[in-house]
């Protein structure tokens, strides 16, 4: 159960998650949701009577503890203030937005509110639409802080929990910002407006940055050669007939994809990022979800953009592509 939704969790959003256990609702509020209830510090009392020198953290709806013990200094960040933050600092930035999705996993030790900029409407670069999503994470079992940050994956399980705990861990992807949980940590929220404010203008200039992309013309020839040095395992000096096979369909999206014109590198981009995700591999829906965004599938769409956003690794994938044969 990778998606790790326990007994005790749920996950409410506005269009059923691959893992076909999302409570689907168009209008998502705090009150009624998979985050509505509220924790509580209890004390642990060893046998002996003495108390232990951690705290449980309860659930107050149904007793139960969440994850571990924590130390006196650890402070609790109710679901509902960090729901109502990010409410409130999105209204200051004066952005519109939607509520995508809400929950917990892992008994309800990890929760996540996914926010839809613009709301829900993709933005556009050129004729495609790009959907952008602002998340907040946070864990009340000590293991991690209050986190916020820009990412292309809406939270709907513990895979894209812990992705997005990744990328905020190695700097990957855009603005990011954390509160940590601390006595203090109320105050530290209140900040939290100025980081969506930068979440929003690092959206803009990634746009920008594909705008670009789709001024910078490729011929079909160099597009295949490109395609080839990229997938093309690194160690090999010949290609198999199922890399050449991917190459094709890959080219194919490049010239008839949605959206695309088969002319500029965007078309590219695209057609990596398309066959990455929609790639018809034969594997069940929930591995070819993992494969696209957390495993194989998305290391490839990263070293796709590396690559067409640099000059030299452009040209020298192109090159490395045009000698490359076919294996017998």
């Amino acid at each position: 159960m990778s998606h790790a939704i326990g007994t005790r969790d749920s996950q409410m959003g506005i269009k059923q998650a691959w893992h076909g256990l999302t409570i689907v609702q168009q209008e998502i509020t705090f009150k009624g949701s998979p985050l509505d209830w509220t924790l509580d510090r209890q004390p642990l009392i060893l046998a002996d009577g003495t108390r232990f020198h951690q705290d449980a953290i309860v659930c107050s709806d149904d007793g139960l503890p969440v994850g571990n013990a924590v130390s006196g200094s650890y402070g609790i960040i109710q679901n509902e203030q960090l729901f109502d933050t990010l409410m409130a600092g999105l209204e200051d930035a004066s952005v519109k937005f939607k509520v995508a999705s809400v929950g917990s996993v892992c008994d309800r030790a990890k929760v996540f509110i996914s926010i839809e900029l613009n709301e829900g409407k993709s933005f556009k670069v050129g004729d495609r639409d790009f959907e952008f999503n602002l998340n907040a994470l946070s864990s009340h079992d000590g293991s991690g802080k209050a986190m916020f940050m820009d990412s292309s994956i809406c939270i709907v399980c513990k895979n894209t929990f812990n992705f997005n705990v990744n990328q905020f861990n190695n700097k990957k992807g855009g603005i990011r910002f954390a509160v940590k949980h601390t006595k203090n940590s109320g105050i530290a929220l209140e900040n939290v407006a100025k980081g969506i404010e930068d979440v929003i203008s690092n959206r803009a200039l990634f746009c920008a940055e594909l705008d670009k992309l789709g001024n910078q013309k490729v011929s079909k020839d160099d597009a295949h050669k490109f395609i080839l040095g990229l997938i093309a395992p690194e160690t090999s000096s010949e290609v198999s007939t199922r890399t050449y096979n991917n190459s094709e369909e890959i080219l194919d999206l490049f010239i008839k994809g949605p959206g695309n014109s088969g002319s500029n590198r965007l078309d590219l981009f695209s057609a990596f990022t398309d066959f990455y995700t929609h790639s018809h591999s034969g594997r069940g829906v929930e591995a070819q979800f993992v494969a696209s965004e957390f495993g194989s599938g998305q290391k490839m769409k990263d070293r796709a953009f590396n690559a067409l956003t640099d000059w030299n690794s452009f040209d020298n994938l192109k090159q490395r592509g045009s000698s490359l044969v076919l294996s017998s």
